[in-house]
């Protein structure tokens, strides 16, 4: 981690946060270094990371 994905991670909070959704400090830096990286987040916990959109793929997707 460094300051750059710090600073992310506590937008994200604060920006989620406006709209009324909570978002937890470790999936906060989580996604600040996926978005910082460019990279894609393979996870069981898609829902977590609305801020992902398209950067997410869930591991386990729901048979709904």
């Amino acid at each position: 981690m460094d300051r750059f994905i710090a600073d992310r991670a506590g937008r994200l909070i604060y920006d989620y946060a406006q709209r009324g959704f909570q978002v937890s400090f470790p999936d906060a830096l989580i996604a600040a270094t996926t978005l910082e990286h460019d990279l894609t987040l393979v996870t069981t916990n898609a829902q977590h990371f609305p801020m992902l959109e398209r950067r997410v793929w869930a591991l386990f997707p729901s048979q709904e």
